[in-house]
C-alpha cells in the first residue's frame, strides 16, 4: 500500500492481559518480594503531553498507572533501560516474550510463526 495509511495500535494481548493498558510505548516488569502480595508491579508509560497528544491522541499519563491499572510503581518509559537495570539488576533470572524484543529490535517480523511461541528464560548468573 502506498501513501498515507493510519493504523490503529493493537496492544500485545499478554501486556493488555496482565495490565489492561491500551497505550503503545509501555512495559511491565513483576518482580517477586516479600509483601504480602508476593510481588512488586513496575509500569513503564509515556507521561501526560498536551502538545503530543493532539497529533497521536490520548496518553493516560503516569498517575493513571497506579490509579487505573494498578501498578505498585510507575516510570517514565524514556527511562526504561535505566530503571529496569536497577530492578531486575540482582534477579537470578529474568522471563520475558523475546520475540517482542526482537521485533521491537527490527530482529524478527510480526508475521513469525506464533504457534511455537512459549516463555524463555534467562539466566543472569
Amino acid at each position: 500500500m502506498r501513501g498515507v495509511a493510519f493504523y490503529g495500535f493493537r496492544q500485545n494481548a499478554n501486556m493488555f492481559y496482565l495490565t489492561g493498558v491500551t497505550e503503545p510505548d509501555t512495559a511491565l516488569i513483576i518482580r517477586t518480594d516479600n509483601s504480602s502480595k508476593g510481588y512488586t508491579t513496575s509500569l513503564f508509560m509515556r507521561p501526560k503531553d498536551p502538545d503530543a497528544e493532539l497529533w497521536s491522541g490520548y496518553r493516560s499519563g503516569l498517575q493513571a498507572g497506579t490509579d487505573i491499572f494498578g501498578a505498585d510503581q510507575v516510570f517514565d518509559y524514556q527511562n526504561i533501560f535505566h530503571k529496569a537495570k536497577n530492578l531486575i539488576g540482582d534477579a537470578k533470572n529474568v522471563y520475558m516474550d523475546l520475540e517482542e524484543l526482537e521485533i521491537w529490535l527490527g530482529l524478527a517480523s510480526r508475521s513469525s510463526n506464533r504457534s511455537s511461541r512459549k516463555p524463555r528464560r534467562l539466566s543472569l548468573h
